[in-house]
């Protein structure tokens, strides 16, 4: 849903699709992928896959574990991960700060640290802060994720609460 909203508003996104449990695979994958639950938290069951052997071998694990789970595949972003924290009241989003986050390599993207920038007066904090409005975030908290590109931020996940997944 969030993709396809990305794309609707003519932001940045990746390559997308969803699968339902026991789909085929697409003929037209922009390999490598990550590959992950539609619905879930941090990183849990998220997998960087090289081709169509991989994949498949990640579909048949998670479906045997989750027969209902639909997965949602994105073309790989190169590029570092950071958040940003923001408030809005509705009329104005303000951010807050943001943490510089250090995954595990793949296939697995554990998140291993996490440092916070408070500097929020930045180009690349103005280009995120303008996708997330665009995207029409602007009351209460949110924590949102961008993977920093050679083209500038691309968001990748918002979520309306603040940082942490309760594990």
């Amino acid at each position: 849903r969030c993709a396809k909203r990305l794309r609707a508003h003519g932001l940045p996104c990746p390559w997308f699709c969803t699968l339902a449990p026991g789909a085929a695979l697409p003929a037209q994958i922009p390999w490598p992928v990550v590959a992950k639950p539609r619905e879930g938290v941090a990183s849990l069951d998220v997998r960087y896959c090289a081709d169509a052997a991989q994949l498949q071998a990640y579909l048949d694990d998670v479906w045997q574990r989750h027969p209902q789970r639909t997965v949602l595949l994105e073309s790989m972003l190169e590029g570092a991960l950071f958040t940003l924290e923001t408030l809005g009241d509705g009329k104005r989003l303000q951010a807050v700060g943001g943490f510089k986050v250090r995954l595990s390599p793949p296939p697995h993207f554990v998140e291993c640290e996490a440092q916070w920038d408070a500097d929020v007066d930045t180009p690349v904090i103005a280009q995120a802060l303008q996708q997330l409005r665009a995207f029409g975030v602007g009351f209460g908290l949110c924590h949102s994720e961008f993977i920093l590109t050679g083209d500038g931020p691309v968001l990748v996940e918002i979520n309306y609460r603040s940082i942490g997944d309760r594990r």
